[in-house]
């Protein structure tokens, strides 16, 4: 989903997101939409992102400080839900770029 709205528009999508904020997706008309209201999947799952400002040295590497890179995002991802022993969170990190300059 995060691809596709990538593909729609970068700037739109990820451009105005701010770094350590939890969203979420919404399928809402017909279209994925990014919000910060916590959506749960099925009354049982959350489903949310974070995004993360990306850095890069003088060789273009990704690194930890830098210049910072506009165009890319890092975004871990999570699903969490809750079990008699306690809540239970999956993570996944990438990297998602303005590749169609949108």
């Amino acid at each position: 989903v995060l691809h596709a709205l990538r593909d729609a528009s970068y700037s739109a999508s990820f451009g105005a997101l701010s770094d350590g904020t939890d969203y979420y997706l919404e399928f809402s008309g017909g279209v994925w939409q990014i919000t910060t209201t916590n959506v749960l999947i099925d009354s049982f799952f959350t489903r949310k992102f974070v995004v993360e400002d990306v850095y890069r040295d003088a060789n273009d590497d990704i690194v930890s400080s830098g210049t910072l890179d506009p165009d890319t995002k890092k975004i871990t991802a999570s699903v969490s839900w809750d079990t008699p022993s306690g809540t239970i969170t999956q993570s996944i990190s990438t990297y998602i770029t303005d590749l169609f300059n949108n």
